[in-house]
This record gives structure tokens, C-alpha cells and sequence, in this order.
């Protein structure tokens, strides 16, 4: 994920003390449902449709910072956001 890039140069910008780190990927991102055929026969929604099982995992992540800082923080984001983009796309 980009963000912990980018949350790695925000903590050597304004001390790791500053900053937190949070990434969330789910386990298990099938989307399966029981679907009820026209005969009455119940069937699994992944069995049903091949669009649903080539539904790509979700994965969020998200940069904490302190209070005291977040607007220094935010204009540091705002001036650098294409480098950041382009170092955290490279790691990838």
C-alpha cells in the first residue's frame, strides 16, 4: 500500500511520535449469497455470476497525526503528494 510510504516520510518529517499508521485488508472479500433459481433450487452467487468472484480485494489505509501538527502536516502533504505518489509507486 502507498500509505505506509508515505506515513514513513510523514514520521521522518514530524517525528514518529507524531504519527500512526493504520492498514486494514480483509481476510476473506468473496461475495457470496445464496440465489434462488427460477426451478426453486438455491445456488451460490459465485457459481451464478464470474463477475462476482473477480471482484478485487478492497484494502484501506490511513495516516494518523497529531493534532498539534495536522495542518502543518496537511500543507506538507499538499506541496509533496506527486513525489510521495511516485516514491510509494515505485515500491509497489
Amino acid at each position: 500500500m502507498r500509505g505506509k510510504q508515505i506515513a514513513e516520510a510523514a514520521a521522518d518529517k514530524f517525528g514518529s511520535e507524531n504519527v500512526r499508521y493504520d492498514a486494514y485488508t480483509p481476510k476473506h472479500s468473496r461475495i457470496e449469497f445464496p440465489v434462488r433459481e427460477r426451478d426453486g433450487s438455491v445456488v451460490s452467487s459465485l457459481a451464478k455470476s464470474q463477475a462476482l468472484s473477480k471482484i478485487p480485494d478492497a484494502a484501506f489505509d490511513y495516516i494518523f497525526v497529531e493534532k498539534a501538527i495536522l495542518s502543518e502536516a496537511a500543507d506538507w502533504y499538499q506541496s509533496n503528494k506527486d513525489e510521495l505518489a511516485a516514491v510509494s509507486g515505485k515500491e509497489e
